[in-house]
């Protein structure tokens, strides 16, 4: 079920279909340099996740892997959430990376960020905040 506060014109288990259609129009592009994409959920089920409840749901959705994989451009990075996990990998040329800002299984208020494109280059770097203060 969604979110009760959302009004959808068209039936819940559809949504994901029509979130997908949007992203077809950039997958049209050749973008020069590199490629950052975003989700909320895992693209590909073999990304680790913390499995609990619901969530197995919310991992792998073959279809968005496929529109990652085909967006066109030199190097490309795919940040994804919902995993609860701090992980990063290479596969098939595209950087998956989930960056939780908390504790497996918790919250940390004090998580460092991660820097994934220096303007330059991809990387995988963490990032302390500047004085740690709490960010929320």
């Amino acid at each position: 079920k969604t979110d009760q506060h959302c009004r959808w014109p068209i039936p819940d288990t559809q949504i994901w279909r029509y979130m997908m259609r949007l992203n077809r129009a950039h997958l049209e592009h050749l973008y020069h340099g590199c490629v950052l994409s975003f989700s909320h959920f895992l693209p590909k089920q073999t990304l680790p996740h913390f499995a609990h409840g619901g969530l197995p749901k919310t991992t792998g959705c073959e279809a968005l892997d496929e529109q990652v994989r085909a967006l066109k451009g030199n190097r490309r990075v795919h940040v994804y959430g919902h995993a609860h996990r701090h992980h990063s990998e290479w596969d098939g040329g595209v950087l998956y990376v989930n960056h939780y800002h908390g504790e497996e299984g918790g919250k940390n208020d004090r998580a460092s960020l991660m820097l994934i494109y220096d303007g330059k280059e991809v990387c995988r770097t963490p990032k302390e905040t500047r004085d740690a203060a709490p960010r929320f």
